[in-house]
């Protein structure tokens, strides 16, 4: 994520720098503006990581929730069917019938 707000940081910094000269701004004023567009874009790029990188985590839980749910309603489903075979006398494990 360093590298995120690195490349931003550097990337306000370069688009403010060089639209404040090209407004005919005096270079010092230049530097401070782009400084705290610097800091502005690092912020705002932490903001948004952050805000991906929980949705992204949620999406997975919430998948993982889904596919939790689709194994115990698979497993609950074969239950009862395990059950009757056994009622009849047949074993499961080893393929022999005992009626």
């Amino acid at each position: 994520m360093q590298s995120f707000l690195t490349r931003a940081g550097a990337g306000g910094f370069a688009i403010v720098f060089a639209l404040n000269l090209l407004a005919g701004n005096a270079p010092e004023h230049c530097l401070i503006h782009a400084l705290v567009a610097a800091l502005a874009f690092g912020v705002l790029t932490r903001w948004f990581m952050r805000q991906t990188y929980t949705q992204l985590h949620h999406a997975l839980y919430e998948r993982n929730q889904q596919d939790r749910a689709k194994h115990a309603a698979a497993h609950a489903a074969a239950q009862p069917a395990a059950e009757a075979l056994a009622a009849h006398g047949t074993e499961i494990a080893g393929g022999t019938t005992a009626v």
